[in-house]
C-alpha cells in the first residue's frame, strides 16, 4: 500500500529548529551576513540579507517560483532575480 502525504512547508520547520540550534554552538549568529557563509552570492544578497531575514522570509528575495532541482541551480536562479525589497523592510 502507498499513501502520498502532503508536507507542504513542513520542511521549513525542520530548517528553522535545525538553524536556531547553531548559535547555541556559536556556528552560526542570526544577524549574520549570509555572505560571510555562504560564497558566490551577488553582492545585493550576500552583503545585505542576515540569516535572521532568511528564517523570517524578510529577505526581499522573491520565493513565489519553485526551486530548483538541486541548491547549487536554485542558488543560480536566486543569484539572477533582484531583490523585491530592501533585506528587513517587509515580510514577504
Amino acid at each position: 500500500m502507498q499513501t502520498t502525504f502532503c508536507i507542504a512547508s513542513i520542511g521549513k520547520l525542520s530548517t528553522a529548529v535545525a538553524i536556531g540550534q547553531l548559535p547555541e554552538r556559536y556556528l552560526l549568529a542570526f544577524n549574520a551576513l549570509v555572505g560571510r557563509s555562504v560564497r558566490g552570492l551577488p553582492a545585493a544578497i550576500a552583503d545585505h540579507i542576515t540569516f535572521a531575514d532568511l528564517l523570517t522570509v524578510t529577505s526581499g528575495l522573491d520565493n513565489t517560483r519553485r526551486p530548483a532541482a538541486d541548491a547549487r541551480r536554485h542558488g543560480a536562479l536566486i543569484s539572477r532575480e533582484p531583490l523585491q525589497f530592501r533585506p528587513g523592510a517587509r515580510f514577504l
